[in-house]
């Protein structure tokens, strides 16, 4: 009997020690805990707000410029020097699809910089949306 009560105890003190206090106290991050990514979704489009004036807008420009013209001219099987560039505009997506619903494409719902590059050959504009490294490119206008 003298045993099992002695075990007892000594179950009840580790038990105790183990939920009390740390010896050392630990340290408090000084950064905000990161949020996680939003699930995708598809939510309705809103149209895509100008950045700030504040921002510069010029890292990235030429590379959405440049890669919007090679993919354009690519499309329609014409020297990339046909292609001339009308306007660029950097802008605030409302989704991680730039702004371009495509159906069974899923998108995140974060608002994502870029820009709007408006492209012109024999006449005809065609609208493309770009993430803010100029390194993703997306055809804003159909091509018929």
């Amino acid at each position: 009997m003298k045993i099992k009560a002695g075990s007892i105890v000594l179950l009840l003190s580790i038990l105790i020690a183990a939920c009390g206090a740390p010896a050392t106290p630990t340290s408090i991050p000084t950064s905000p805990p990161s949020l996680p990514t939003s699930a995708p979704s598809m939510l309705p489009t809103m149209a895509p707000s100008p950045l700030d004036p504040g921002t510069n807008p010029a890292e990235g420009q030429e590379a959405a410029v440049a890669n919007s013209r090679q993919d354009l001219a690519q499309r329609l099987s014409v020297d990339v020097g046909a292609v001339i560039m009308v306007s660029v505009e950097a802008v605030e997506w409302p989704d991680g699809c730039l702004g371009i619903q495509t159906p069974g494409i899923m998108c995140t719902t974060v608002i994502t910089p870029g820009y709007r590059v408006i492209l012109e050959i024999s006449g005809k504009q065609y609208e493309y949306h770009t993430n803010e490294r100029g390194s993703v490119v997306r055809l804003a206008t159909p091509l018929s």
